[in-house]
């Protein structure tokens, strides 16, 4: 079947609005599914779930990944032969309730019965099949549509856990962001923040200026970028009272998500210039400034104690958030509007003239592999252990290899308008013109792969891995500025990265709040960020 001739029946039978077109609806996805399914099995790959998103896949606005290692979920797979089934504890069984750990248990051992059954009538001869219970983090994806929804769904199932209309549509929607315990979703110009189990808005607070970007959330505080450059700051537990708005230097609208690390914020404005701030300042100082020669238009990233972040300059740089100083640059030829994947140690850019580049965190000088940048990649669409996938804007999935960058498949997945850029797991999560969510897996990847340490739940940890980790991290080994105290007395580097505050401390005098209270930043001393 077409595309073409595929979203008009999905049109058709979505107007039904009737229980018979709702049918018609999944049954005509089924078919494109099986069509393409055999397309994805030579590519290596296989689809995990598909769900509709209530609305056209245009209208999707923002959608972000919350892993929390702090939660788990207990998951069952039933595997044998061609067969693969899961479902978790939290799928609602025939009683109309959640299965439960014990219920699901018995629940899969049925299902296997079943299985094996039909295998041997499929076969003729008895294939083994297994049950497998296993824990991981909880796992959401989180929708917002123009139409002023915000969804969460099981991001290993693709059950949708809820779906709340937040703001109205004829406010433009901005973007959402979660922390496993709660949802900012920007609407107009006012700040939700939403219940992350049931998606009951707690609260609701008018910004002090209009928004310009999605928001950025973490244990304490929503961050909300604006037009006016400012990044506002609200707490959770305060209910978005007693802001705080961090001041960007230069003019321009804060153009990004902000990114956070334990120590700081970072966010970058259309003028072209990144801001660093302590985000535990009452003052909001900004602290360290990089002045690049475009704007930036895509989210920074962050990794053990390094930002990194594109301009449409064509550079991609990587800024120390110790030291506050510019530590490498490097040039890609063309304007960048996406941001940079870090994976492992490397650091991978995608330009606008579709070029895939590697470079090495540290030193920022590219592998000999990699001399020559990838041509007619497209855009970033997730990674597993050893590939590189993404996807241009034909549909057309490329998997490259991380190592070597040798193209090792690729696959067409038709009228695909939207791709969540995914860092944080093996998964790949795409929607169509139709408003279809896919997650896309590696044949073999029945279980997720996390590409970060801290998303491995504590119970699953063997009891020497922190200290190997410690070991292992050639990022976290070396210092690449040497042993200075980089907030004492020696003035960082300038290059193109220049600091805000005067004097050798990149981040002032007034990197501390002037009276204690619950707000205090904790820098005590040449250290900016405090001892947390």
């Amino acid at each position: 079947m077409s595309v073409g001739k595929l979203c008009r029946r999905v049109k058709a039978s979505w107007q039904l609005g009737t229980f018979a077109g709702i049918a018609c609806l999944m049954a005509t996805i089924s078919i494109a599914v099986a069509n393409d399914g055999q397309q994805l099995g030579q590519a290596g790959l296989k689809q995990l779930w598909f769900s509709h998103s209530g609305t056209s896949g245009a209208d999707l606005v923002d959608w972000y990944l919350d892993v929390d290692a702090n939660k788990s979920t207990t998951f069952f797979s039933i595997a044998g032969g061609d067969f693969y089934e899961s479902f978790s504890e939290h799928d609602i069984g025939p009683a109309g309730v959640p299965y439960g750990v014990t219920y699901g248990l018995e629940i899969a051992n049925i299902k296997k019965e079943i299985a094996e059954k039909r295998l041997l009538a499929k076969v003729g001869k008895t294939v083994p099949v297994t049950v497998t219970q296993y824990s991981l983090p909880n796992s959401t994806l989180y929708t917002q549509s123009a139409n002023a929804t915000v969804r969460a769904y099981d991001a290993e199932t693709g059950k949708i856990k809820w779906s709340a209309n937040v703001g109205t549509p004829i406010r433009k929607s901005y973007g959402v962001a979660a922390n496993g315990k709660h949802v900012a979703a920007l609407n107009g110009s006012t700040l939700y923040c939403l219940n992350a189990d049931t998606g009951a808005v707690l609260w609701s607070k008018r910004c002090e200026s209009a928004p310009a970007a999605p928001p950025a959330i973490d244990a304490r505080d929503i961050f909300v970028p604006m037009m006016n450059g400012r990044v506002e700051r609200m707490n959770i537990e305060r209910k978005g009272f007693a802001s705080v708005a961090f001041v960007s230097g230069g003019h321009g609208a804060a153009t990004t998500r902000p990114s956070i690390s334990p120590l700081s914020l970072c966010w970058g404005n259309f003028s072209g210039k990144l801001s660093i701030a302590s985000h535990r300042n009452r003052r909001a100082v900004v602290a360290v400034q990089l002045n690049t020669d475009g704007p930036i238009l895509s989210p920074p990233q962050y990794k053990d104690g390094m930002y990194f972040v594109t301009s449409h300059d064509g550079y991609v740089y990587g800024m120390s958030e110790r030291r506050g100083a510019l530590a490498w640059e490097n040039g890609t030829g063309f304007s960048v509007t996406q941001s940079p994947v870090l994976l492992g140690n490397d650091v991978f850019v995608i330009n606008d003239h579709e070029q895939l580049f590697k470079f090495d965190a540290k030193s920022g000088r590219a592998t000999p592999e990699w001399q020559t940048p990838r041509e007619g990649v497209g855009r970033f669409a997730g990674a597993s252990k050893t590939k590189f996938y993404t996807i241009d804007r034909d549909g057309q999935l490329k998997a490259f290899d991380q190592a070597s960058g040798a193209i090792i498949s690729q696959t067409t997945l038709g009228s695909v308008v939207d791709v969540l850029p995914n860092s944080k797991t093996d998964r790949i999560y795409v929607i169509n013109s139709g408003g279809t969510v896919r997650c896309l897996t590696e044949v073999t990847a029945n279980r997720p792969h996390f590409h970060s340490d801290e998303f491995v739940l504590e119970a699953t940890k063997s009891p020497d891995v922190d200290d190997q980790q410690k070991g292992d991290s050639d990022m976290k080994e070396e210092n690449p500025f040497g042993d200075e105290n980089p907030f004492g007395d020696d003035t960082p580097e300038k290059s193109k990265a220049s600091d805000a505050a005067n004097g050798g401390n990149p981040f002032g005098d007034d990197a501390a709040d002037s009276e204690p209270g619950p707000d205090d930043d904790a820098a005590d001393g040449d250290n900016p960020f405090g001892d947390g």
